[in-house]
């Protein structure tokens, strides 16, 4: 039996009695996250950054109102981000006790030091991940120029299409890469170790990661299936308990195992 069978099989007996407050909290989560997303579209078309067709109103003011709500959605976001940590903490709850409550998702907002310290986390995590996303996306845009052609427009289907859809590929298996590496045990590593200092968390774990990496994409590829359900949206609210204990589940064996080889303190 595969390591990744046996971990899914595990987690399906720690869910027992715990999914519903994971799928409470992810639902809350995505009802949080929607309304100030919103807010800001409305704020836009409130200050006409938007026509009445919803179309950007070609202005360089208007740019920049619309770029001063982007930054003003993100500082919300990063404040509200502790909810995320929240339902990292729930994972590993369940992964390590076998039992969370549905409290656990504002773990990180019971008081200032641990609300401010997740913020900044968060912070740098995000800036990371949008940094390298931000240039492989300037990459692809000049590779657009360059042809002068994009994949909006594939009226006519050559090698060139064929080479753009090619490197768009190529960029999401970048993001996804990015993720592991800079996002994915990091966000565990926090939600385990409750005095962990950021600077650990954030750029200490990467020998961890990069010793550990093919271990949580192969799980994330045994739920393949599952995650293409997640087209339909409702399968997301069984999918994400079950894949996010699973990841938690597989992160803690792989802390025990590190931590007997004097690799992880």
């Amino acid at each position: 039996m595969s390591t990744e069978k046996t971990i899914k099989q595990q987690t399906k007996k720690l869910l027992l009695g715990n999914w519903s407050s994971i799928i409470a909290s992810v639902i809350l989560a995505c009802v949080v996250f929607i309304a100030v997303d919103t807010i800001g579209t409305l704020t836009a078309f409130l200050l006409g950054v938007y026509n009445g067709s919803g179309e950007l109103v070609s202005s360089s003011n208007k740019q920049s109102l619309l770029n001063f709500i982007y930054i003003g959605e993100f500082l919300v976001f990063i404040f509200l981000s502790p909810i995320i940590n929240g339902i990292f903490k729930m994972f590993c709850n369940v992964s390590l006790y076998g039992k969370t409550e549905i409290s656990d998702t504002f773990f990180y907002f019971r008081n200032a030091h641990k609300y401010f310290k997740t913020c900044v986390f968060n912070l740098i995590l995000s800036a990371i991940f949008i940094l390298l996303s931000t240039l492989t996306d300037f990459a692809y845009k000049c590779l657009e120029d360059a042809v002068g052609k994009n994949l909006q427009d594939l009226s006519n289907f050559d090698i060139i299409s064929v080479m753009l859809i090619s490197v768009l590929l190529l960029v999401i298996a970048l993001k996804i890469l990015f993720y592991f590496i800079f996002v994915h045990y990091q966000l565990f590593t926090y939600a385990t170790f409750d005095n962990i200092s950021i600077i650990k968390c954030v750029f200490g774990m990467y020998g961890f990661t990069f010793r550990h990496l093919a271990s949580a994409i192969k799980m994330m590829f045994s739920f393949i299936g599952w995650i293409l359900l997640c087209f339909f949206v409702v399968p997301a609210f069984y999918v994400l308990p079950y894949l996010g204990v699973s990841m938690a589940n597989s992160a803690k064996w792989l802390f025990a195992y590190d931590k007997d080889r004097g690799l992880l303190c």
